[in-house]
């Protein structure tokens, strides 16, 4: 149909492919596109082939938008499953566009940062030694945003605060801010100094 003898046959097959037919679709085109603008086409047609072409832009630029959506939700679905918060992200699925969106938005954030983070996994070490299998007794996972925080000074507490789930079923994610520790000095007070009796 693009090399069709009726203009407007031709015309109505460049607009769908450019339309519908997506990159391939435009390039597929692009030299019949050229022949009609100033080929001495009617200025109606030349309007539709535009409107076609601008109307293919826009379903590009829709299938981009709905690409990188899905390269950004597969990146946090690997990343789910690594600092363990898998199960929580697919209960917070829905929630986008309603009162509890937020809570969504929260756990994706999560998510999406950079984390330092622990996967501690405990096995049956007599099963290991009688019969050379390995048998997960239970794991845990636990994480700290980067920013703000060194991971070599906060590796203890950070094994402090998640060690009453070892062993333990925490019946999912437990989302809680780490403990955090403030000295404060008072004023300083000289009880007693005796200089004779350091000389």
């Amino acid at each position: 149909m693009l090399e069709d003898e009726v203009l407007s046959v031709r015309g109505a097959a460049m607009a769908g492919l450019i339309k519908h037919g997506g990159l391939d679709g435009v390039l597929r085109c692009a030299e019949g596109l050229k022949r009609m603008l100033h080929g001495g086409s009617s200025v109606a047609q030349q309007a539709a082939v535009i409107k076609a072409g601008n109307e293919g832009a826009l379903a590009q630029a829709d299938i981009m938008i709905v690409m990188g959506n899905r390269a950004r939700d597969q990146q946090n679905r690997n990343n789910a499953v690594i600092l363990g918060y898998l199960t929580e992200l697919q209960r917070v699925a829905d929630y986008g566009g309603t009162a509890l969106g937020r809570v969504k938005q929260d756990i994706v954030d999560d998510v999406e940062e950079n984390r330092y983070y622990v996967v501690l996994l405990a096995y049956d070490f007599q099963i290991l030694l009688k019969n050379k299998q390995r048998k997960l007794l239970w794991e845990t996972r636990f994480s700290i945003r980067e920013r703000g925080h060194n991971f070599s000074e906060q590796l203890a507490s950070m094994a402090q605060h998640a060690s009453r789930y070892f062993g333990q079923n925490s019946q999912g994610l437990v989302r809680k801010p780490m403990p955090t520790t403030n000295i404060k000095l008072g004023d300083l007070k000289f009880l007693d100094y005796d200089a004779e009796s350091k000389k």
